[in-house]
């Protein structure tokens, strides 16, 4: 199935629970509670890593805070041991959470996560993170019948469950237990409605590209004000329409191959519950807020531009008023939108305006935002010093985000005096609040010793918490230690895994890399032309490794008709972009006059670029050019040098080439030791021409 993943075994489900209509008095002093628990990853290993667990709750959490929840969140990243999502702090944190409620409250509690129902067991269970999953260890579990009679108990009125854990069997192959779908889920007590996420023999189903299930993304989606009704509130019965009509239309489009999810109702009241009032979510002080936390978490995932392109379709109005009333959120999501051209004409200049506006009003994240786009340049010209300048002030201001930034520009020495070591201090500090681009950059530094001894497997943890948060680069930085064994046994066959889940969410980087692994065979069964899809859907990001991928896949008729001069055509624009290995392959083509005239003028100009950026290949072509006059003034002595750069480099063609000077004593002073040291270098490297070279010398390999 195409682009999305099965998750969990207990049937999601909305429950709720009204006891009686609030009197107009009580609803003006009326709380709202939310406990929300999400589980990716779990203590025994026969319940399988999630991927989108986490991201439901919290996102869900954003969504109920801008409606006036006091919310509880527990999740496997949560910094406090008491926010962790053990069977104990659930039952601990509900039981404070219930006493806190009087008559007129809501308390909502959502799950996310894996979940069972065994055979002769009318119970059903969500698994905590320390879930033991056996029929003979239902203590470990979380008893979804012990929740609903704890609900009863409670003073408040409205009650509230989400449950989603219907997505596969964690325990699949024991025999002993089934998902649990609105067949056979324990009928909840009268007075509750239970809206489940898939009907009998379905499953529900998680997509990456909505990064949710697609269950929970259309609650959530509902909540925000997609579901309202008539009087602009959402209450249960619409949000169980819109939900079920959505998840309907989405998996049968998103998964394909057939597939099915059909939320179903279980409900007996009379009076319909009120979850949210569209009205409230619309506003500035409320939904903006919850757009500005969302951006902010997205772009910790450094996937700013995917929340651009999810939601200014049908947020930018919104984005656009709050900018025009002045609310600095407003104008950073606007200016933002104008500065890139998405949902609206690009409109730089006016788009940077906006953003002085938000940082000048002394927002830090706007402050970040501004000195990532003078930093870049674009917003404009670069301007290092001013882009410090804002960032540093939201530094100043304790901002997390702020102060990964500010390790940014250490770490570079731009607009500041470059300092590694502090760089890795502000790296450590926000990686340990969690932010997951710094998380991904700590692990950065300790991978290759930068600002700190280097530690490949602290790096490795690393990118894996920050992997566990959906951050792309981190995902790919984890393939990339096990294709070379960095801080752990190298497994290019789990590196290639790791691959293709960041190049499924769409990172060109891993991307390009799946394909190299597919065209060469590591870790995976050789596919020229799978390997070429990749590298085509990494190309279309503009990632200057796949262009020249593509270059080298047409010269060579790797999983396409040979093409020499459309394999130059991939080549040179890969060599504009500035890769080093493609305006060596491009100089190479010119030199040969290989799908193109030759052209040895401009094929020493690309391989100068190349050797600039230190391509140890390029600098034994160029040697190649100037020991034969091509392009440049014969000139041995300085082929000679480079030939010896090269072989330094590790170059065996270098290596021969320097040996073959010696030799013949051209460039440099004829010695027969020298030219067999370095023959010996090229043959060890399986050179043939160096190993003939060893032979007619009377040298024994």
């Amino acid at each position: 199935m195409s682009l999305a993943i099965l998750r969990h075994s207990y049937s999601a489900a909305i429950i709720l629970s009204v006891a009686a209509v609030a009197t107009a008095a009580e609803q003006t002093t009326a709380q709202r509670f939310a406990l929300l628990v999400g589980v990716n990853e779990y203590d025994h290993n026969k319940l399988k890593s999630l991927r989108f667990a986490e991201n439901d709750v919290s996102a869900l959490a954003v969504v109920l805070k801008s409606g006036q929840y006091q919310v509880t969140l527990l999740t496997t990243k949560a910094n406090s041991a008491e926010l962790k999502p053990t069977k104990a702090n659930i039952e601990n944190q509900l039981k404070q959470i219930l006493q806190k409620c009087h008559k007129g409250d809501t308390v909502l509690i959502a799950f996310s996560g894996h979940g069972l129902q065994f055979e002769g067991e009318p119970d059903a269970f969500f698994c905590p993170v320390d879930a033991r999953p056996f029929k003979t260890n239902t203590d470990t579990l979380v008893s979804i019948g012990k929740v609903y009679r704890e609900l009863d108990n409670s003073f408040a009125t409205m009650k509230v469950v989400l449950v989603d854990a219907c997505r596969d069997d964690p325990a699949a192959g024991r025999g002993s237990s089934r998902g649990v779908n609105s067949s056979s889920a324990p009928p909840p007590p009268q007075g509750i409605a239970a809206l489940y996420s898939c009907g009998a023999g379905e499953q529900a189903f998680e997509s990456p590209k909505l990064k949710h299930g697609v269950f929970f993304y259309h609650v959530i989606e509902g909540l925000k004000g997609q579901a309202a009704d008539g009087d602009q509130e959402v209450t249960f019965a619409s949000l169980a329409s819109y939900v079920s009509r959505r998840v309907r239309r989405d998996v049968a489009q998103i998964i394909g191959d057939g597939a099915t999810q059909s939320p179903n109702l279980k409900a007996d009241y009379n009076l319909e519950p009120v979850l949210l009032s569209a009205t409230r979510g619309q506003t500035v002080d409320d939904l903006l807020r919850a757009d500005w936390l969302e951006y902010r978490r997205m772009w910790a995932l450094n996937s700013p531009r995917q929340f651009r392109e999810q939601n200014a379709p049908k947020r930018l109005a919104d984005w656009r008023l709050a900018a025009e009333s002045g609310d600095a959120r407003g104008q950073a999501l606007f200016g933002t939108c104008l500065i890139f051209g998405v949902g609206a004409q690009k409109e730089t200049t006016k788009g940077m305006a906006l953003m002085h506006k938000a940082a000048e009003q002394g927002e830090p994240m706007a402050m970040v935002l501004l000195g990532n786009l003078l930093g870049t340049g674009a917003g404009g010209d670069r301007d290092d010093t001013e882009a410090a300048k804002w960032i540093r002030r939201a530094a100043e201001r304790g901002l997390p985000e702020g102060k990964y930034q500010l390790g940014i520009l250490l770490m570079e020495g731009r607009g500041v005096v470059k300092d590694e070591a502090e760089a890795v201090k502000l790296f450590r500090q926000t990686a340990e609040h969690g932010l997951a681009n710094a998380q991904d950059w700590l692990g950065i530094m300790l991978k290759g010793g930068r600002g700190a001894p280097k530690d490949e497997k602290e790096a490795l943890d690393w990118f894996r918490k920050a992997a566990a948060q959906n951050c792309l680069t981190a995902i790919n930085h984890v393939g990339i230690a096990y294709q070379f064994g960095q801080g752990v046994a190298k497994d290019e066959s789990e590196a290639v895994a790791w691959y293709r889940k960041a190049a499924a969410l769409g990172l060109a980087v891993a991307q390009d890399n799946l394909g190299a692994m597919l065209q060469n065979g590591l870790g995976v069964e050789k596919n020229e032309k799978e390997a070429l899809e990749w590298f085509r859907k990494s190309a279309a990001q503009s990632c200057a490794a796949a262009l020249n991928h593509l270059g080298r896949s047409y010269s060579l008729g790797l999983g396409v008709e040979k093409d020499a001069a459309e394999g130059v055509k991939w080549y040179r624009k890969a060599a504009e972009m500035g890769l080093a290995m493609a305006q060596d392959n491009l100089g190479h083509m010119l030199a040969g006059g290989v799908g193109t005239a030759r052209d040895d003028v401009e094929a020493v100009t690309w391989f100068r670029k190349a050797v600039a950026q230190n391509f140890v290949n390029a600098k034994n072509n160029l040697g190649t050019m100037y020991e034969n006059g091509r392009g440049v003034a014969k000139d041995e002595a300085e082929a000679v040098r480079l030939f010896r750069e090269a072989a330094d480099g590790g170059s065996m063609y270098g290596q021969w080439n320097l040996g073959r000077m010696y030799e013949s004593g051209r460039g440099v002073t004829a010695d027969r030791d020298e030219a067999i040291k370095w023959y010996r270098k090229a043959a060890a490297q399986r050179h043939s021409g160096a190993k003939e070279a060893l032979t007619r010398l009377g040298v024994t390999l």
